[in-house]
């Protein structure tokens, strides 16, 4: 059933809150010296003049702050990268243009930024490398302890070289996945208030609290319990918002060590140049198959660019290299990826996180394979897209597809397009010399609810009154859970969704949470609240089966929650 969206009221009213809304009282302001170019040595800042400027309370460098490095790897399942760490601010080295260095805190924000100009920088310029083509030579090593700028190298399947040449049709594409900037309604931003006894509340819009909570507590070295984080209103993350920023233990450290609630908020032109770019990847694509279009072999080479950092983008490169297969069925196929850091900002998760990349790359290279063999790119497809009967499938780079009828989507989509009249329109346009026009087919295999993250935490309550709350360590930006979870628990409770209050978002209201990133809210944390309601379901079916000393097999659900037998009810506030 249709519902009014629940969360719509304050969006459209304006009285939605977002983390550059909340103020606790004595809220000072951070704003950061970034740096102005993209590779320097022996960097020093002199903050003295920031700190003499009107409203200014405090300006930390990296040796002010003393926190320890952001781990070079992204977590269970990323490259490790130990020698390629990340400090929060700048220290004697800058590799990216925008990287901050210094921050400086003061009780307005423009006084803030008007300071941070004041502070001088001292270092020497260094040589820029500008490009994974670059890196990958390592004539230039951003990281002289690592060795490389290479982070990773991975094969799958380990060991399998395609057999190309055996195959008389052959066709290769190289495609280049530009980096691109996401443009949420809202750039990142952080507010962060100690209570004087070392417990820090911190409001972010943030895709995932409880992990910021513990990469919070692990930086600045207090228990995880001494840290709050509230997600309030977000304005679009898009996975820009699933990631750590190094603001966000400076704000916190400053907040700490001043004693006051620290904010920042993050500019348009900040997030541009410093904040996590997308795609940022190099695919080479060789196929070969049969004169009637069966691709028999495939070979996928991806160069990745992590930017200066590979802690939140190194993931996304194992991601394209899942699906690099896309939706065919190629017995003989490999993927080789390696991925590099540059002088660049780093990349990260965004919309797809390596999904769209692999698509494309695939498709691209099918469309080639087809004008090679002169057969039309539909008839390409259909001798090749893995079939019903072949679910579920495992791809040679170890994805396991677990259901879909392709070749029907496919025929659906030409049939909508009406392909005859488009190639008849094409025919005649060649005939008489106009401008052509073209028919382009994408298919895709969407990655959905995550794999080592395929779990989530969800509570569903009743109290004495008969009301109903609904936790879930789900966190929205935009998607509507409020709306759905309700539905998703009314429904298992025979109540009405206005019945359910949802809480999400809050690291003291929710006990755990992995959050909500990949395609993965409703499909795995609506499901886990299914499962919640409908343990709490039979709770109090046999519950109310004692109540009116019945089998629960003769109670008659009623409106509301309750339950009936013998002319006799039972609400749920009384169960």
């Amino acid at each position: 059933m249709a519902v009014p969206r629940r969360e719509d009221a304050r969006f459209l009213t304006g009285t939605a809150v977002y983390a550059a809304d909340v103020r606790p009282e004595g809220l000072l302001h951070a704003a950061f010296v970034r740096s102005p170019i993209a590779s320097a040595t022996g960097l020093t800042a002199d903050v003295g003049p920031a700190r003499d400027a009107p409203g200014v309370v405090a300006a930390f460098t990296a040796g002010d702050l003393d926190l320890p490095d952001i781990p070079g790897h992204g977590g269970p399942g990323r490259p490790e990268a130990p020698a390629m760490t990340r400090p929060p601010l700048a220290r004697g080295t800058v590799r990216y243009l925008g990287e901050p260095v210094a921050v400086v805190v003061a009780d307005d924000p423009y006084a803030a930024v008007d300071a941070a100009e004041l502070a001088e920088l001292d270092f020497t310029e260094a040589t820029v490398v500008a490009t994974a083509a670059a890196a990958v030579e390592d004539e230039v090593l951003l990281f002289p302890a690592a060795g490389s700028n290479v982070v990773a190298r991975t094969a799958v399947p380990e060991g399998l070289t395609p057999d190309l040449d055996r195959w008389p049709v052959r066709a290769a594409v190289e495609i280049q996945q530009q980096r691109l900037a996401p443009v949420p309604i809202e750039p990142v931003s952080i507010v962060a208030a100690p209570d004087g006894d070392r417990r820090l509340t911190v409001w972010c819009g943030h895709q995932a609290p409880h992990r910021l909570r513990r990469q919070l507590a692990g930086l600045l070295g207090i228990d995880q319990g001494s840290i709050r984080v509230i997600v309030p209103d977000v304005g679009g993350a898009f996975g820009m918002k699933s990631m750590l920023y190094p603001e966000y233990p400076v704000v916190a450290a400053a907040a700490l060590r001043l004693g006051r609630p620290v904010a920042w908020q993050q500019t348009r032109y900040e997030q541009f140049i410093s904040g996590t770019h997308g795609r940022g990847m190099r695919h080479r694509v060789e196929l070969a198959g049969e004169p009637d279009g069966r691709i028999r072999a495939g070979r996928v080479e991806i160069l990745a660019d992590l930017g200066a950092y590979p802690h939140n983008g190194s993931g996304v490169p194992l991601f394209a290299q899942l699906l690099a297969q896309g939706a065919y069925d190629i017995a003989d196929f490999a993927v080789s990826t390696t991925m590099v850091v540059t002088n660049r900002a780093q990349t990260g998760p965004y919309r797809g996180a390596g999904r769209p990349e692999a698509n494309f790359a695939i498709e691209r290279a099918v469309d080639a394979f087809a004008r090679r063999a002169g057969l039309d790119p539909a008839d390409v497809r259909r001798r090749n897209l893995v079939r019903p009967e072949q679910m579920p499938y495992r791809t040679a780079t170890g994805a396991l597809y677990d259901g879909g009828d392709y070749p029907a989507a496919l025929a659906r989509a030409l049939e909508l397009a009406d392909e005859p009249a488009v190639r008849a329109e094409q025919a005649r346009r060649r005939a008489a010399g106009e401008d052509p026009v073209g028919l382009g087919i994408g298919m895709f295999v969407e990655r959905a609810g995550g794999d080592a993250a395929s779990t989530e935490y969800a509570r569903v309550e009743v109290d004495a009154g008969g009301r109903v709350c609904a936790r879930a360590g789900t966190s929205a930006t935009g998607q509507g859970h409020q709306t759905v979870w309700s539905q998703i628990v009314a429904s298992a409770l025979g109540i009405d969704p206005g019945e359910v209050t949802v809480v999400e978002g809050d690291t003291d209201a929710v006990a755990g949470g992995t959050g909500s990133f990949a395609s993965r809210s409703a499909q795995v944390g609506g499901s886990a609240l299914h499962v919640a309601a409908q343990r709490v379901r039979d709770c109090a079916c046999e519950l109310a089966g004692r109540l009116l000393e019945v089998a629960p097999a003769e109670l008659t659900p009623q409106p509301g929650g309750g339950y009936a037998a013998g002319g006799r009810q039972v609400t749920l506030a009384e169960i």
